[in-house]
């Protein structure tokens, strides 16, 4: 039967189908042994179910006296045993759709879903019915059925080929020997003729080996001369068009085998001696007639003979022979002979263009999937690699072939926590059927981390279950590089902005209190009021100590931005807050501001430079003096925050409070909430100072959070994570 080979093929189908395909040359081989036509019969139903893998099968004849009736031979029961049926006569009773194979010659099987019937017609369930007709030559023989009353297994697209080429098989079988029995009318005619029907089984198995169609075609013609006996012979397809022919190899007139496959001739003026002598007909001669050679000259005068070469739905071409070495006329043996050789060459020429068709498929897609630079890969239940393009088995280690990865898994490849993170994606798609996609993942490709963006899908078998998975996955490692760096980009320009605001803000600061010393300095050489000259003195020192404090402030500020980590030691942050608030209770005292210390006990120790953690944490509690107006209150807290395991301080003022306009600013470099706290007014604040905590608690792994509401006061919060065994 024809393959539409559009439709390709799974690869599980692909071997499967040529494994079959194998097995029918050696059931074709026994059958051909088998001792008569009923020894055929039976082995053919065995054989079909036991090495072809059909359900019920059954073979019947129609009655050569009326072919209203057919007869029966052996068919499988009920209970899957072998029955003989030859005691059975039944009227034919052919419906829709089965009557379109009464319709044509082609080899060929249909399928229709209906009721299905024991041996004498009684109907014993429902289920799917396959039927194909085999021929001898122009006379329906009889036919092939199976069903799936057994198994109910659904009946695929290749069982139907295989079941057309398994009639058309058991039809030429039949056929050969009916042949054999009526030749035995002449016993020494006879035995010839069965030697070379036994030849001609040798010649079928040996015509099964070649891998091309053009070698089978040679080794057609040279068997066809060497082990049958033909004279001449010639092989001819029909080209694409079927208005002209395609030659394959041939014999020349010294005997040779020649080359024919660069000869193509119109079927209408080259060969319509050939074409009207085969109208119709499996095979024709003529005697006495004209002999040509490959390019239609004239070589002599003889016997001509030719036969149909059907590939089971149209005749492909014919095989032809001549007298002209032997000059002896063809007998009614040998004109049989070729028509069987000839309809064995088109049954295996069929297969072998089905057996190249898929092959040249198979090896497209090999190319196609080895082309492409994706690592393409198939898996089982077990996650063991079935197939894997060139790029996979290239980027793995210690693979030089594909066959270095089948039957392995990923944890024969990867390391056992990558492997196990694959082999977990895997069960989800195998248990769920739902596919995983654009999923990025890690990898390793020739022992380099690498970045992959994977697909795998669950793959299914011919009956709709999960037999594994295909997967996709892309190298994006250059990709992922190019966005890192992209944003490091991104982060670095940021930097440079932030830089070049940050020198604009130095240089204005900087300038402010070095030109009020500069102005101070020349007013005290024109001063000769020592009032005037220690007020003037006062300022030049105020302004130093603000400059001092501002560059100790962008030395800090640059240093903390260029460490890595701090150094980490065991700090007492309730000790650090007793200390500041020691050193601040002058500041204090002077504005009549109350200081209220609520310090936890036996809070454990924090991991983290004890330098920085005090000037963070002094910054927050000068900022609350500051800010605070005479008469006012500020409240240091201390206390464990189990949720995340963080000591907090929170240092909390009723000052002026903080806008909401300036809220999302206050940790920016030189913001000032008060610009009447700017170095410009010399009341001493360098706009750093929060900048400067906020970094240090990102830097222990912390965070600083701050409500304020204005008019009313302000709460910093810090949070600093601390070890939970750390005393």
């Amino acid at each position: 039967m024809k393959k539409h080979h559009e439709d390709w093929l799974s690869i599980e189908e692909s071997h499967a189908f040529q494994t079959k395909l194998k097995a029918l040359h050696e059931i074709t081989r026994l059958l051909s042994e088998a001792d008569s036509v009923d020894a055929v019969c039976r082995l053919a139903v065995e054989l079909g179910c036991d090495q072809l893998g059909f359900n019920r099968l059954g073979i019947w004849f129609f009655d050569e006296h009326d072919e209203n009736y057919i007869i029966g031979t052996f068919g499988i029961d009920e209970e899957g045993n072998i029955r003989d049926e030859r005691d059975q006569h039944i009227k034919v009773n052919f419906k829709e759709p089965f009557l379109e194979l009464f319709q044509t010659k082609a080899i060929k099987a249909l399928r229709h879903d209906g009721d299905l019937q024991d041996h004498a017609g009684n109907v014993i369930g429902q289920g799917e019915l396959v039927v194909t007709i085999f021929w001898d030559g122009e006379r329906k023989l009889g036919w092939l059925s199976v069903d799936n009353f057994i198994s109910n297994e659904p009946v695929t697209n290749t069982d139907l080929e295989l079941l057309a080429l398994y009639g058309a098989t058991i039809g030429q079988i039949i056929v050969r020997k009916r042949t054999e029995h009526a030749l035995h009318i002449s016993e020494a005619a006879a035995l010839h003729f069965q030697s070379k029907l036994k030849m001609l089984h040798e010649v079928t198995t040996a015509l099964a080996q070649p891998t091309s169609f053009d070698e089978f075609c040679y080794q057609a013609i040279a068997l066809g001369r060497s082990k049958l006996g033909f004279d001449r012979l010639g092989l001819w397809f029909f080209d694409s068009d079927p208005e002209y022919i395609v030659g394959s190899f041939g014999t020349d007139e010294t005997g040779e085998i020649r080359d024919e496959r660069g000869q193509r001739v119109s079927s209408k003026t080259g060969f319509e001696n050939m074409v009207e002598m085969l109208d119709g007909r499996v095979f024709a001669s003529t005697q006495n007639g004209l002999l040509y050679n490959d390019r239609q000259e004239v070589i002599g005068a003889g016997w001509t003979a030719a036969a149909v070469v059907w590939d089971g739905n149209n005749s492909m071409g014919w095989l032809s022979t001549d007298n002209f070495f032997k000059q002896q006329p063809l007998t009614h043996y040998e004109l049989e002979l070729l028509a069987l050789y000839a309809d064995t060459l088109g049954h295996l020429a069929a297969v072998r263009k089905a057996q190249d068709t898929l092959t040249s498929e198979r090896n497209m897609l090999r190319t196609i999937i080895d082309t492409v630079p994706d690592f393409i890969f198939v898996k089982d239940l077990m996650g063991r690699f079935m197939l894997v393009n060139r790029a996979s088995w290239e980027a793995a280690t210690n693979a030089n072939t594909e066959n270095d990865l089948i039957g392995k898994t990923d944890f024969d490849i990867h390391e056992k926590e990558l492997a196990e993170h694959y082999w977990q994606d895997d069960l989800r798609v195998i248990s769920t059927g739902q596919p995983i996609q654009n999923v990025e993942e890690p990898g390793h490709i020739a022992d380099r981390t690498r970045y992959l963006l994977t697909t795998k899908v669950p793959l299914y078998d011919p009956s709709g279950k999960i037999m594994g998975l295909v997967g996709v996955a892309r190298d994006i490692t250059h990709l992922k590089e190019t966005e890192r760096q992209a944003h490091d980009l991104a982060i670095e320009r940021e930097r440079i902005q932030v830089l070049k605001e940050f020198i604009a803000n130095i240089s204005h600061d900087l300038r402010t209190p070095l030109t009020v010393i500069n102005t101070s300095l020349y007013l005290l050489e024109k001063l000769t009021d020592p009032q005037k000259q220690q007020d003037k003195l006062l300022i030049i020192k105020q302004q130093a100590a603000l400059l001092e404090r501002l560059i100790v402030d962008i030395l800090t500020m640059f240093r903390l931005e260029n460490i890595g980590k701090p150094l980490h030691r065991p700090v007492n942050c309730n000790d650090l807050l007793l200390n500041i608030c020691e050193n601040l209770q002058t500041s204090a005292r002077e504005k009549q501001i109350m200081m209220t210390i609520n310090l936890a006990k036996n809070l454990p120790k924090l991991q983290g430079d004890q330098d920085d953690l005090h000037r963070m944490l002094a910054n927050l509690v000068q900022n609350a003096i500051a800010y605070t107006p005479d008469g006012g209150k500020v409240i240091i807290t201390t206390y464990l925050h189990e949720p995340t395991n963080s000591f907090v301080a929170e240092i909390a003022d009723t000052g002026k409070g903080i806008s909401l306009n300036d809220l999302p600013h206050i940790f920016d470099h030189f913001y000032r909430v008060d610009k009447a706290r700017s170095v410009e007014t010399g009341s001493g604040s360098t706009g750093l100072g929060l900048s400067i905590a906020k970094r240090i608690v990102e830097l222990h792994g912390g965070k600083i959070e701050v409500e304020s509401i204005l008019g009313e006061g302000s709460i910093f919060r810090v949070f600093l994570p601390y070890l939970q065994n750390n005393p």
